[in-house]
Formats: C-alpha cells, sequence, structure tokens
C-alpha cells in the first residue's frame, strides 16, 4: 500500500530504490559477489514488496540472466534505474552506477519532501488556527451569555 499511495507512494519508491542501490553498490565495492550481495539485501529491505522482488530477482541471476532483466520482470522499479543498471552491467561498473542512481534518488527524495512539507506545513497551521479558535470560542461564549444574563 506504501508504494501505491497517492502522493507519498512515489516519494516511498525512491526512497527504497536509492538505499537499495547503495547497499549493493557499498557490498560490490567491497568484494561481495552479485548473489551474495542480492540475498543480503533481500534479508535487509524492509520493504516486503521490494523483499520479495529481490528475491525472485535472485533466481533469476541464479539463471545467469541480467540484474537488470530480472528487476525489471518485477515490475517495482522505476525505468531510470533499470537502465542505469543496464548501461553498468554492460560496462562493468555496475558499482558506481548503483551510486549514481542512490544519489539521484537520495536528491530527488529530498528535494520532493521539501516540496511537500511546503504544502503541508500551511495546511497544518490553518487547522492549528481553527483548533484554537474552537476552544477560545468555547471558553468564552459561557462567559458572555453568563454576562447577558446578569444585566436582564
Amino acid at each position: 500500500m506504501k508504494l501505491k499511495a497517492p502522493v507519498v507512494g512515489d516519494l516511498w519508491t525512491k526512497f527504497s530504490m536509492a538505499q537499495l542501490s547503495r547497499t549493493i553498490a557499498t557490498l560490490l565495492t567491497g568484494g561481495t559477489p552479485l548473489l551474495s550481495t542480492l540475498q543480503v539485501v533481500q534479508d535487509a529491505s524492509d520493504n516486503t514488496v521490494i523483499s520479495e522482488s529481490i528475491r525472485n530477482a535472485v533466481t533469476d541471476v541464479q539463471d545467469g540472466k541480467p540484474l537488470s532483466d530480472s528487476l525489471e520482470k518485477t515490475g517495482h522499479f522505476p525505468n531510470l534505474a533499470l537502465e542505469m543498471i543496464r548501461v553498468g552491467e554492460q560496462t562493468g561498473a555496475l558499482p558506481e552506477m548503483l551510486n549514481h542512481v542512490a544519489d539521484y534518488y537520495d536528491e530527488d527524495v529530498n528535494n520532493k519532501s521539501a516540496v511537500l512539507l511546503s504544502v503541508v506545513e500551511p495546511v497544518i497551521l490553518i487547522f492549528v488556527a481553527i483548533f484554537v479558535a474552537l476552544i477560545l470560542i468555547s471558553l468564552y461564549l459561557p462567559i458572555f451569555s453568563l454576562g447577558s444574563q446578569i444585566q436582564k
């Protein structure tokens, strides 16, 4: 449900992709084989949909298919990330391309969350103002009605 949410679903997908890319790149740079890396990443992912997609990709990679094709088949990864992974596989620079993917999505998530916060902030301020106004009215209304009854 988090990935399909109207406003934050895209943001959550990009955040998950940045985490995933950064983790894979770090493990590959450290010399961990791709299959072992994918198995570690599937256990480390906090999103069950992404974890299941990686689990399916592991079986495809074990069968000799490229990582980009295996991830594309799941349908849960952005096209830009898949294309960059494909280029990284073809050029032999997969960790570097995954770092670029992570950097891009980190920056995109930061920018979009800042925009989202700038939209949500005034809405919260309006709700707080209405809440305070209701409390003030509920406190002063009995005082005013009491004052009008005393004058009679």
